[in-house]
């Protein structure tokens, strides 16, 4: 019976986190089957991650194979995340390294749950309710992912290279074993670990999708050739000139008439267009 309950929780907390974060990219929509591909891949790499735990702890002991296990799962993770999104053509913009990191995480927590479940219901019939509260599980390998593949968003844009992805990697896998230590020996510090987590990730959905190649913001004059380019651009898609922006410095314009505007304006006065939702995904109000 708690196998039962234990799996549902799984299921209904993996469907959850998939409709949250289909939500969360608010310009360009990613394909259900995709996601789905994504979901099945990073359940299919558990089964690498299982093989690979159980040799460590078998060589190592129990101590030395927790202490493995954040490096070992995330590693594994990101391997399927390489090998189904990053020269996808979904793969398309900043937000999507986090997003199909996160779906990977979910399909891998999934199976890991009920490989768990029926790894403990062949040794003993009495199994405990600690089942049940791994059926939540697959919220905690979202947050781990969500380091690593804000790293590799980066990545795939320009903007960070090969030394961060692995600093990201580094940190996910470091916060996974501690978290996994901690649950056994001060439940406290896990918790600590999980709302950390989880306020870096709300914070940082919030700018990627800002920087969206999809979200149309003000318009501005690159600082090379002055052509009007989009305020979020990586490059001016003119002359190739890389774009730092501190938005401060820069004279902004309508992205409707392409007129001089004022960021405290809610409307362009030369043509209505309404400017208020651009200065409130922005947090300039």
């Amino acid at each position: 019976m708690l196998f039962a309950i234990a799996t549902a929780i799984s299921i209904i907390t993996s469907v959850i986190w998939l409709t949250f974060i289909y939500k969360l990219d608010r310009y360009n929509k990613e394909p259900f089957l995709f996601m789905l591909k994504t979901f099945v891949a990073g359940a299919l790499f558990s089964f690498l991650a299982l093989v690979l735990n159980t040799f460590f702890s078998k060589m190592l002991g129990n101590g030395y194979g927790m202490l493995l296990v954040g490096l070992v799962e995330e590693g594994v993770k990101i391997l399927a995340f390489y090998a189904v999104v990053y020269k996808s053509k979904e793969f398309d913009e900043p937000l999507d390294g986090v997003l199909y990191a996160g779906i990977v995480a979910l399909g891998f927590g999934f199976a890991e749950n009920i490989l768990y479940n029926m790894q403990i219901m062949k040794i003993t019939n009495h199994a405990t309710a600690s089942l049940i509260i791994r059926g939540f599980m697959p919220f905690v390998h979202v947050l781990f992912a969500s380091v690593w593949g804000y790293a590799i968003g980066e990545q795939k844009r320009y903007i960070a290279g090969k030394k961060m992805v692995f600093a990201a990697y580094i940190i996910a896998a470091a916060a996974h074993s501690f978290y996994d230590i901690s649950a056994f020996v001060f439940p406290l510090f896990s918790l600590v670990i999980v709302i950390v987590l989880l306020f870096l990730f709300i914070g940082k959905i919030k700018n990627l999708n800002r920087v969206s190649p999809y979200n149309n913001f003000y318009l501005i004059n690159c600082p090379n050739c002055k052509a009007k380019i989009k305020e979020n651009s990586q490059f001016c898609p003119n002359c190739s000139k890389k774009i730092f922006i501190f938005s401060g410095l820069y004279k902004i314009y309508c992205p409707n008439c392409q007129q001089s505007v004022l960021r405290s304006w809610k409307f362009c006065k030369n043509c209505g267009k309404e400017l208020n939702k651009f200065n409130k995904e922005r947090g300039d109000e």
